[in-house]
């Protein structure tokens, strides 16, 4: 985590709060190549976290068109009823852009 602080003549300018397995590690000071570096790396991650978001979704929904579908909450209640109870269920995993027919069980995950 990054952010602007003092340093003891009241300059201010980035520390890092913390790192990988330095958690509580504060007033960290950290050159600006490196701070340069780990913004880019954050701004890449979010960027590709946004795009995966919003391609989850137009999928969902062209899937939810193409197939005449919509959300019902009793539906949803039924099927997780029957799948504590330990019936097979169809999900789909989103993967590579399309959702795929998994069937799971509750057996699978104990």
């Amino acid at each position: 985590m990054l952010h602007r602080e003092a340093d003891e003549t009241g300059a201010v300018d980035w520390r890092q709060i913390g790192g990988l397995n330095e958690h509580g590690c504060y007033n960290t000071p950290i050159d600006a190549e490196e701070c340069a570096r780990i913004a880019r790396e954050t701004r890449a991650y979010e960027a590709a976290f946004i795009d995966q978001a919003i391609r989850f979704r137009r999928a969902l929904r062209d899937l939810f068109a193409a197939e005449g579908l919509r959300y019902v909450r009793r539906t949803y209640d039924l099927l997780m009823r029957d799948f504590r109870k330990g019936a097979e269920v169809e999900v789909r995993v989103f993967h590579r852009g399309q959702f795929e027919p998994h069937w799971v069980t509750r057996a699978m995950y104990e």
